[in-house]
């Protein structure tokens, strides 16, 4: 075990607690950097997550682009809510703090076992994030679009809803009711 592992076993609650802010400081400014990155490719990230409701619009006959309401809407989806979920996608150094406080608490067996489940679980997350972006969220927009046409009423689909739609079916749950901020 390691000099640092052993520090930690031995650390009083009030030394628990102060390590745990630091780890979630650190994160903070880790997500800070990639919410600050982000913003430099905003106009790149907002193409790729609208692509989807724009080739449905598309396949449709409809006018292909989509609606703010508000006059914050635009802003507040595009350069506050993208970003933020951008740079918590982005930031592995929040799964690594969360690693190190956690990790000086397992027995070395479970610190074994739990670098091939984080990575499997890494990987399953990024291939379900994938598959409900290339194939559920597209026919589905498609569907959930068109099913009306023949009621002769058109869609108008603004940008929060559409974001909002977007992070549900690719995973991300942002929901005030649950107990976590992202919850399946």
């Amino acid at each position: 075990m390691s000099e640092e592992a052993e520090d930690l076993l031995r650390m009083s609650f009030m030394e628990h607690l102060e390590e745990l802010r630091s780890r979630i400081l650190r994160s903070m400014a880790a997500v800070g950097a990639a919410f600050a990155l982000s913003m430099i490719f905003m106009n790149g990230l907002w193409r790729v997550v609208s692509q989807p409701a724009e080739a449905a619009l598309r396949q449709l006959g409809l006018p292909h682009k989509l609606v703010f309401t508000t006059p914050t809407e635009a802003l507040t989806t595009v350069w506050v809510k993208l970003p933020l979920l951008a740079g918590i996608f982005l930031s592995p150094w929040v799964l690594y703090q969360l690693w190190a406080f956690i990790s000086p608490g397992l027995y070395r067996s479970e610190r074994r076992w739990a670098v091939p489940f984080v990575l499997s679980s890494a990987a399953l997350f990024v291939s379900g994030g994938l598959f409900a972006y290339f194939v559920v969220f597209r026919y589905g927009l498609i569907f959930l679009l068109g099913v009306s046409l023949d009621l002769n009423v058109q869609p108008m689909v603004s940008m929060s809803d559409y974001f909002d739609l977007f992070i549900n079916v690719t995973e991300w749950r942002w929901s005030s009711n649950s107990p976590c901020c992202c919850s399946r």
